[in-house]
């Protein structure tokens, strides 16, 4: 829009299987950034704006002969109905600010409330240094206003960028999430950048 106001979308096609039964529905992520010569970023973002979805599939109807029926009876089909289902569609406020420490380092401070239509809001916060714009080691902090919540942890990242020509890029990126029950979450991301 203008060199601060920087809007975007992300369209989706959302694909949900159980056994043989599917659901197929769109969505839609909109978002809106403001950006300060300070360094300072402001966003909101409104995640899965979309129509309801609904399972439907060849294991919701059978034959069946009615009990109590004379023999010979026709075989009825029964089917069973399934509702229509929302999509969990949040909204998001968050902010950034960026500061550079001579001319190879940058630290960047962020945080943000995440309004779920489904769960409980979620309050996130993290540090980002930067060397170069090429390595980046990453804290962060997930809270969610309840005792046994499974993501009221800690995050730690490292990423790596890499010029590979022209403005093509790639980077790597590892990320390890402490959770309260099961094995903790670990993510290795790999993208390409034009």
């Amino acid at each position: 829009m203008t060199d601060r106001i920087y809007v975007g979308a992300n369209f989706k096609l959302i694909s949900e299987r159980i056994l043989r039964e599917s659901a197929v529905g769109f969505a839609v992520d909109i978002g809106l950034q403001y950006r300060l010569e300070s360094g300072l970023r402001f966003g909101a973002v409104m995640k899965n704006v979309g129509g309801n979805m609904k399972f439907d599939g060849p294991d919701l109807e059978w034959g069946v002969v009615i009990p109590g029926s004379e023999p010979g009876s026709p075989v009825r089909s029964l089917r069973v109905p399934l509702q229509e289902f929302e999509l969990p569609a949040a909204f998001e406020l968050g902010f950034a600010y960026n500061l550079k420490v001579g001319e190879s380092h940058s630290f960047t401070l962020a945080g943000s409330f995440q309004n779920n239509n489904f769960t409980l809001d979620e309050y996130k916060g993290g540090l980002e240094y930067s060397f170069n714009n090429m390595l980046f080691l990453r804290l962060g902090y997930s809270y969610v206003n309840e005792t046994d919540y499974v993501f009221n942890s800690p995050t730690f990242g490292v990423g790596l960028n890499i010029p590979l020509g022209g403005t093509l890029e790639a980077s790597i990126e590892y990320t390890y999430r402490k959770v309260k029950f099961f094995n903790n979450n670990q993510f290795l991301t790999l993208r390409f950048a034009m």
